[in-house]
């Protein structure tokens, strides 16, 4: 019989780091990927672009139904932050280290523009298909007249870093550091200042010269409709933090954020409801097409889509979780458990391409997993507790450990005979009933997370 162990933290780790240059890997849970879609941009109703963590690009062409994922873009660092579409082909992204991208055939390949820049680049605003701004450094803004394939540095009065920036027009911008929204009217040479709010305002978005919204992270919303001269609040009917606002025009628009927070306006944010509560997710870009079809993108590859306007949402991702994953243990090359933090155990029956949640009905961190068939496994986990399932985790029974440390890690060699770690006092626990009874073997003066057995025969 042979006992496979995962340790997903340390699987975790390898593939932060060399997933991209290794052929042969690819996503099980959550798919299309996991990796955070920090912006999503809905050309049409079948065309979607999407840039995240990891120097990811994910883009449907036939709404979302099938996605194609590049890891690692060339030229990207470790985040794409923002990107902006101005045809079918012609786009562009910006992350850090100063990283400006473009592709000219819809994503097949990249190339990198040098800016001179070291820190991160987090907003993208394209006034027509020739020229465009990017917040730059202290002081400046960045722009192109050439479709981004060359920039500039134009510096301003501000003396500031600006995070988002927006222009409808060639020379009327908006843009903003912390909770001070800035307006210039020159092309972003001269700008001046309106402090709105304590709060950081995470997006902006101007429908024309003169009326905008912008959105901050105690998940207020503010409008204008004289160019930035003033603003108005308005109730979101959201108590979160809200990352993005978009209009398709003066009267209807969405903002999303964190909790999985999602409103909607139909009479220009005089009046805004909250869609209907889909997870605690965080959403960080939301895009329209038109009045009815658009996709939210967020954490860990979430991606909802909705074709009604936002009265109701369908995940296109699936297995998006919060919880960190630290276990697993697969019995045979078909089923699996994986556990980790908030109580989460996960298992497969078909090599991981699908994953049931299931529940101990705890919310403690679960540290490990060991089963010895598809139907008795043990869990370890936090405040000395131990449970025990015969049923392949459909139930679970407590069992004494006996011990008032955290239980870090479990082993059984057969239905009797187990050991268990424990934190902070580096204990080694065994029972020779099946966890009824648990008596306390070897100490050690480190502490243990992980007690690994590989028993081949």
């Amino acid at each position: 019989m042979k006992y496979i162990k995962i340790l997903l933290m340390l699987v975790g780790f390898i593939f932060a780091n060399v997933f991209y240059a290794q052929n042969g890997w690819f996503w099980q849970n959550p798919t299309p990927q996991g990796h955070n879609v920090t912006s999503i941009k809905m050309f049409s109703p079948t065309l979607i672009y999407g840039v995240g963590r990891y120097g990811t690009f994910i883009k449907s062409t036939d709404g979302g139904v099938n996605w194609k994922v590049t890891y690692k873009v060339e030229g990207a660092g470790n985040y794409l932050w923002a990107a902006t579409f101005l045809t079918q082909t012609l786009g562009l992204a910006v992350g850090d280290f100063g990283t400006i991208i473009k592709t000219t055939n819809g994503g097949e390949s990249w190339l990198a523009y040098t800016t001179g820049l070291s820190h991160s680049l987090y907003s993208i605003s394209f006034v027509n298909a020739a020229t465009g701004f990017v917040p730059g450094g202290t002081g400046a803004i960045l722009k192109t007249t050439d479709s981004g394939s060359n920039w500039v540095n134009i510096p301003n009065n501000t003396g500031v870093s600006f995070f988002c920036v927006n222009f409808p027009s060639l020379n009327t911008g908006y843009a903003n550091q912390s909770g001070t929204v800035y307006r210039t009217t020159d092309g972003g040479y001269n700008w001046i200042s309106t402090n709105l709010t304590t709060a950081q305002i995470e997006s902006i978005f101007f429908i024309d010269n003169f009326t905008g919204w912008l959105c901050a992270f105690n998940g207020s919303i503010y409008k204008t409709t004289n160019a930035g001269i003033n603003w108005s609040i308005q109730n979101s009917n959201v108590n979160f933090p809200l990352n993005q606002v978009h209009f398709i025009n003066n009267n209807t628009g969405w903002a999303a954020g964190m909790n999985g927070s999602i409103t909607r306006t139909t009479d220009g944010g005089a009046n805004w409801s909250a869609q209907t509560f889909l997870h605690p997710l965080t959403f960080y870009s939301v895009s329209f097409a038109d009045a009815l079809t658009g996709i939210a993108s967020g954490v860990n590859g979430l991606l909802y889509k909705t074709v009604n306007g936002g009265l109701n949402w369908s995940e296109l991702s699936s297995g998006c979780i919060m919880d960190a994953l630290l276990s697993g243990s697969f019995v045979n090359q078909n089923t699996g458990w994986l556990v980790g933090d908030g109580g989460v155990i996960l298992k497969t029956t078909n090599s991981g391409s699908n994953w049931n949640r299931l529940s101990a009905g705890i919310n403690n961190r679960i540290w490990d997993v060991q089963f010895i068939n598809e139907l008795t496994g043990w869990l370890a986990c936090d405040y000395s507790l131990i449970f025990k399932t015969t049923n392949g985790g459909v139930n679970w029974l407590t069992q004494s450990s006996g011990v008032s440390s955290q239980i870090s890690s479990i082993f059984f060699r057969n239905s009797q005979l187990g050991w268990a770690t424990t934190l902070p006092s580096g204990s080694v626990i065994k029972t020779t009933n099946g966890g009824i009874n648990w008596e306390f073997g070897s100490k050690f003066s480190k502490l243990l997370y992980i007690f690994v057995f590989f028993p081949f025969r």
